[in-house]
């Protein structure tokens, strides 16, 4: 479906990301600005056709932060929403965060 793919993922408050899908299992992801400006990490996710030209995308990054996606390429958006842990924030919750964003085909 998005085998060979890379897009640009540009959130508010000048959040951006690379997103590069290796294959059916494999992405890669770099932050390129933002707070976390030149983190990488690559990923198993999973992945579903929802609608034409839109994908629904989830991972579990190494350090359990979790990802989940709703990549529209009609709309040139992506819906994200991250769900930190605890043992990141030093809470006694998990942090929920919820971007929308632009999309580009690189």
């Amino acid at each position: 479906m998005l085998s060979s793919k890379t897009f640009r993922f540009d959130y508010p408050n000048s959040l951006s990301y690379r997103l590069h899908i290796q294959n059916g299992t494999q992405l890669n992801w770099e932050c390129l600005a933002g707070d976390d400006k030149g983190r990488t990490g690559t990923e198993t996710y999973q992945m579903s056709q929802v609608g034409e030209q839109q994908y629904f995308l989830s991972w579990l990054e190494q350090d359990d932060i979790a990802v989940a996606e709703l990549l529209d390429l009609n709309a040139c958006k992506v819906y994200a929403q991250i769900l930190i842990p605890t043992s990141l924030m030093g809470a006694e919750h998990a942090e929920q965060l919820h971007f929308v964003g632009d999309v580009t085909v690189l």
